[in-house]
């Protein structure tokens, strides 16, 4: 149980280290995607169908039953850490419940997470935050061990 809260732990940090690498650049943000897509409308109701359907867009595709389900995959500042991340804290809190013998059913993502993500207004940076350089090195500083472990497997 240890090691799968361990890795787990590990799992999370990944995601919002990797979030942080990604701030550093406009082109891998969320924020500027969003803020586009809502300078198309000329009316609230139309910048917000337009927020809606490029959210839309970068996750859940359609509304129907569909195998495009994350068909962007977008590894994008923002995104990670307001979609991505609670997805897998919610498969990990899955797992953690079987772990331990309690009845879990299996999530439904697109209920509990992805389509009322869709429906979100908050907003996102837009401008770029950290250097690049600096981020990855303390990035490989701080992985470089776990790296030569596996490798080393």
């Amino acid at each position: 149980r240890q090691g799968f809260e361990d890795w787990a732990a590990k799992m999370v940090g990944l995601i919002n280290d990797e979030d942080s690498l990604l701030a550093c650049r406009k082109e891998f943000m969320l924020g500027p995607w969003i803020e586009d897509a809502r300078k198309w409308g000329v009316t609230a109701e139309e910048k917000d169908l337009y927020e809606f359907n490029a959210r839309a867009l970068l996750t859940v595709w359609s509304f129907e039953d569909s195998s495009l389900r994350d068909y962007a995959c977008r590894e994008w500042s923002g995104l990670l850490t307001d979609f991505y991340l609670p997805r897998w804290e919610r498969f990990i809190g899955h797992l953690r419940d079987q772990l331990n013998g309690r009845p879990a059913s299996k999530p439904d993502y697109y209920v509990e997470i992805e389509k009322p993500w869709t429906e979100k207004k908050n907003k996102f940076p837009v401008a770029a935050s950290g250097d690049a350089v600096q981020t990855a090195q303390k990035m490989y500083d701080k992985y470089k061990g776990l790296i030569a472990a596996s490798a080393a497997e």
